[in-house]
């Protein structure tokens, strides 16, 4: 059987567990990783929680970089804050598109 970790709690086909958001924060990111019965085959799974109080969100919901060579790295992520875009040769700009929670 699949197992399935939430939160720190892992269980044979689901698992159930609380996730609250810190007050201090306006989302929580949830991580769930399911292993399948062969114990090899692994997914990983991101939840974001956000708090229905969105006045307090000063983040971004996207990032997308174009001209990057390679793209962000790391990868746009919403906890994340510092990225770097590298220009190949004979590039001079890159075109970014933040977008706000």
């Amino acid at each position: 059987n699949a197992r399935v970790k939430l939160a720190g709690q892992s269980g044979t086909g689901y698992i159930s567990a609380v996730v609250g958001i810190d007050e201090a924060k306006p989302f929580e990111l949830v991580h769930i990783d399911v292993r399948a019965a062969d114990q090899t085959t692994v997914a990983e799974y991101m939840l974001i929680v956000v708090s229905h109080n969105l006045a307090r969100a000063a983040m971004l919901s996207s990032l997308v970089a174009r001209g990057c060579e390679g793209g962000l790295r790391p990868p746009f992520n919403m906890s994340h804050r510092k990225y770097t875009c590298s220009l190949g040769h004979n590039v001079s700009s890159a075109e970014l598109t933040p977008t706000a929670l």
